[in-house]
């Protein structure tokens, strides 16, 4: 829908969103407008828009037309409510209370007949003319009335399916770090259409950086900057700009452990070769023979083997993400975009094949593995 008639709970779509409740705030705003001449909120931005949606009020509708009764501007502020639970229950409820603003009264029973009660005036009290002309309120709300009565017409007819939405934005999850670690992980989005939606961050902490051409996430997280964090990503549809898709990314960061001392371990004889060794005098046959005693050397450890060094390789693809990966002749079971984590350190062979329009397309790319680092790979099979 336009977004100026878009409910607030529309901007975040998911699979219990009640469409009915849509439809009543989009006529509500229709008749804000009408009555007014202005939509009930305006900005620069649809992100903006949103904002104002959710979180401020509009103009009360006789502040900008008085002639409209408080009884009309009830019925219009309870249409656009923020929360679809303060709306109309159903169109016709609605219309309801918009045929006993105008003087309508449903009949009781099956039937929606309506009986008009009308005032008679005698000659010696002629009605007042009002400035500038007769009140156009009765008119409006007419076609307030009919307004409504297509809206339940087309609610029943293209009643919304209750199956869950496909979201636009691939699920990305919750992501865990510790301070002092590199992440990195792609978004992606596809529209309906078979277009790429445009991508977005809001809310990126300190350091962090979001590059909207390849969607590619990254952060090192500083150890004042353990706790929670939550980034927002946007997907808009490429042609009009409209907001297809939002996804909130948690990510937790942990503090680093701690190291830990070596604890030094005393012998339980220990040997002092500092001191001269032990003469024993033995008295044999009036003479004395010294006995030396040879200091117990410990075992020799054996040498330490050299620690195994790990880094990262993002890996990307253009124009379009979802190509398998091979590394080193092995397939993978992850596709672009994707970060391989714990790669050895040294020389890597990556290969990316996709198919498109019918073609299977195929490139292959040597990385340079750098332990404790993050490295970039991008196919572009446009070239």
């Amino acid at each position: 829908g336009t977004p100026a008639y878009m409910a607030p709970e529309q901007f975040t779509p998911h699979a219990d969103t009640d469409y009915g409740k849509v439809d009543i705030y989009a006529v509500g705003t229709t008749l804000y407008k009408m009555l007014t001449g202005e939509l009930p909120f305006t900005a620069a931005n649809e992100f903006a828009l949103r904002d104002a949606k959710l979180f401020t009020d509009p103009p009360k509708p006789r502040s900008l037309n008085p002639e409209i009764s408080k009884q009309v501007e009830a019925i219009v502020l309870k249409a656009i409510s923020k929360e679809h639970e303060d709306r109309y229950a159903t169109a016709f409820e609605m219309k309801q209370a918009i045929d006993a603003a105008a003087g309508q009264a449903p009949k009781s029973g099956g039937a929606h007949k309506t009986t008009v009660q009308k005032q008679e005036r005698t000659s010696a009290q002629p009605p007042t003319p009002r400035p500038g002309g007769k009140s156009k309120a009765p008119l409006v709300i007419g076609v307030a009335v009919v307004v409504v009565l297509i809206a339940i017409g087309g609610y029943i007819m293209f009643k919304p399916s209750t199956a869950k939405i496909q979201p636009v934005l691939a699920p990305i999850g919750d992501q865990p770090i510790t301070a002092g670690t590199s992440l990195m992980f792609g978004v992606t989005a596809t529209d309906a259409d078979n277009t790429t939606p445009i991508l977005s961050a809001k809310d990126l902490p300190p350091g962090a950086s979001f590059t909207a051409s390849t969607g590619v996430f990254e952060w090192t997280p500083r150890a004042e900057q353990v706790g929670s964090h939550s980034v927002v990503f946007y997907a808009t549809h490429a042609k009009d700009n409209s907001l297809k898709d939002s996804q909130v990314v948690n990510i937790t960061v942990a503090a680093p452990a701690t190291p830990q001392k070596p604890t030094a371990t005393v012998a339980a004889n220990p040997i002092d070769t500092a001191k001269p060794a032990k003469v024993i005098a033995q008295k044999q046959s009036g003479t004395t023979t010294p006995e030396t005693k040879t200091p117990v050397q410990p075992p020799e450890k054996p040498p330490t083997p050299p620690l195994q060094k790990f880094g990262n390789v993002i890996v990307v693809s253009r124009p379009t993400n979802g190509a398998d990966i091979y590394i080193d002749g092995k397939m993978q079971a992850d596709k672009t975009p994707y970060t391989f984590r714990n790669l050895s350190a040294g020389k890597h062979t990556f290969k990316a094949t996709l198919v498109l329009d019918g073609s299977a397309l195929e490139q292959t790319q040597t990385v340079e593995v750098v332990a404790d680092s993050t490295s970039r790979l991008n196919f572009d099979f446009d070239k």
